[in-house]
């Protein structure tokens, strides 16, 4: 693909803004990897000693392009792939994977004791920072791990997952004998930074001095996670969180 070579003008159809107009909105800085030796070869479209970058603001500032080799641009537009300066949405077919520490354990839900038969005693938090678009979720499973491994005489029920603004979005629900907390029911994972508390019921046959460790690992416990506004499947690439541990007294 090649471009007549010619000095910017305001009326040139192959100046910058012209054949980036496509992108107009989506993307925030043109970089020209050829500007250097523009002077005494406009053909060429090596890499150059010197670039020059220019906003999209200013991008006719910038030479006219000559091919799509030899430039970047930095693409601004949520839910979008780079694909040399086009930008193409991401098909309904496409799996996102979600970067490291979007899922960490909430430190602000620290070691505290907690009560027997009691309601809505904390049992761990977690904190999510999703970026881009909100994320659906169809199930979330814990593990639950104790002290003592009594196993079901121990067993928490009445569970409910509740989001930092006081809303339970998930549960109540029992705690399996095989020692996991699962939510079937679908709820929204926002933009931007959420602390989740896991709250329930201790049996009032644990001992005082019995700790309860809840953990979770996204990558394999976490279900049919999509983008709320592309469609997109999500896989998160977490490891293991790991919660603050809560003792019985």
């Amino acid at each position: 693909m090649q471009f007549p070579a010619t000095a910017t003008t305001t009326a040139d159809a192959n100046n910058p803004s012209n054949i980036l107009s496509a992108l107009s909105g989506s993307y925030e800085t043109a970089v020209d990897f050829t500007d250097g030796d523009f002077s005494t070869d406009q053909n060429s479209v090596a890499v150059s000693d010197s670039w020059k970058a220019a906003t999209a603001a200013d991008v006719n500032s910038l030479n006219d392009l000559r091919e799509i080799k030899g430039y970047a641009v930095y693409v601004t537009k949520s839910g979008a792939l780079y694909d040399g300066f086009q930008n193409n949405d991401i098909s309904a077919t496409s799996t996102i994977i979600v970067t490291p520490n979007t899922i960490t354990n909430a430190s602000s839900v620290t070691p505290m004791n907690i009560a027997v038969n009691v309601p809505n005693q904390p049992l761990g938090g977690f904190e999510t920072d999703f970026t881009n678009e909100a994320v659906w979720i169809s199930g979330l499973e814990f593990n639950v791990a104790t002290s003592s491994g009594n196993g079901t005489p121990d067993l928490l029920t009445n569970v409910s997952l509740v989001d930092s603004n006081g809303n339970t979005v998930a549960g109540p629900v029992d705690e399996a004998s095989n020692g996991t907390i699962t939510f079937g029911s679908s709820f929204k994972f926002p933009v931007g930074v959420m602390t989740y508390t896991l709250k329930g019921r201790v049996p009032d046959t644990v001992a005082n001095g019995e700790t309860y460790t809840l953990s979770t690992d996204p990558a394999t416990d976490w279900f049919g996670a999509t983008g709320a506004s592309s469609g997109n499947s999500f896989t998160f690439s977490d490891s293991m969180v790991t919660m603050n541990t809560m003792t019985v007294q």
